[in-house]
């Protein structure tokens, strides 16, 4: 709340606001307004006053403090800014202290309970109230800062049509990261509001408003198809896995039978040679017993 980059303000023509306004960017924030150094690449930065009376020739009046009957003063724009901020962040910082006192405190009766719960509501409640305030305020008086010192330049109206223009014509002004971080804890305040009005709710005794199906339903269906898309992938290898292992038994089984067939034929191959051997042993006694007929014979003609 402190840094002064609530809001951001470019000049359109560098040459021309450095001739006429003296800078060519400013940020300003709820109590300090920041400028280019002319002497260095740092910033000059000084309290965001502006000029209250007519006794001051211009806003560097109010910078310097150099003109004793020129007296300056906040914008009542940011004085409101300021003041919705402060009381925004007043209100959570108690409904945090008190939510955890409420979690901690374990001992308490009905009635410090029932305070203690309701308590932290009404000041979330008022906090995203002053907060939601703080950003239309931003928003309505984006750039009041920059018509303020284009009024001082001279031959300008004073009239808010003459300066709202002349402003939109010198600079162009959008919020900056402090007013971004506004946001981000208006939505912040918005959501532990809902989910502490549910926890109520349950505590109560009547059924959650918010279920966490409905806040987490796209989460929730993200993961479910993941998980279906996993187990179909999961289903697919184990059908391949048990192709394969089919596939291994098959194979084994042929490599089984090619062993059984190959045994056979061994075994057979055996008995064969050992058919061709008696074969020959008979073959071979044949002959020995025709010769020796054939011999005896021969030898008996002889004699006889």
């Amino acid at each position: 709340m402190g840094f002064p980059h609530w809001k951001k303000a470019v000049a359109r023509n560098e040459t021309a606001a450095d001739l006429n306004y003296g800078f060519t960017y400013t940020y300003i924030g709820l109590f300090t307004r920041c400028i280019p150094s002319p002497n260095s690449k740092a910033e000059l930065c000084f309290p965001n006053l502006y000029p209250k009376t007519d006794g001051c020739a211009s806003y560097v009046d109010c910078v310097y403090q150099t003109n004793s009957s020129c007296s300056c003063d906040y914008l009542p724009s940011t004085k409101g800014i300021a003041a919705c901020a402060i009381i925004a962040s007043i209100f959570l910082g108690l409904a945090i202290i008190i939510l955890f006192i409420h979690s901690i405190n374990t001992s308490e009766t009905r009635s410090i309970g029932l305070v203690l719960g309701l308590f932290p509501l009404i000041l979330l409640i008022l906090t995203f109230i002053f907060i939601l305030i703080t950003l239309i305020l931003i928003g309505c008086y984006l750039s009041r800062d920059i018509m303020t010192l284009v009024r001082y330049y001279p031959d300008t109206s004073s009239d808010l049509p003459t300066l709202r223009s002349r402003a939109r014509d010198a600079y162009k002004v959008r919020v900056d990261w402090s007013t971004g971080l506004e946001i981000i804890s208006l939505v912040f305040t918005f959501l532990s509001l809902i989910l502490y009005m549910d926890r109520l709710n349950i505590q109560a005794g009547n059924p959650p408003v918010i279920h966490s199906t409905i806040l987490l339903d796209k989460k929730y269906h993200d993961i479910r198809n993941e998980a279906i898309n996993a187990g179909i992938l999961l289903k697919e290898t184990d059908e391949k896995v048990d192709e394969i292992i089919k596939d291994g038994f098959l194979i084994k089984s042929h490599a089984h039978n090619i062993q059984s067939n190959a045994l056979r034929f061994y075994r057979n191959l055996i008995q064969s040679e050992k058919l061709i051997q008696f074969c020959q042993f008979i073959f071979i006694i044949i002959i020995i017993s025709l010769t020796i007929i054939f011999i005896g014979k021969f030898f008996l003609s002889k004699i006889f």
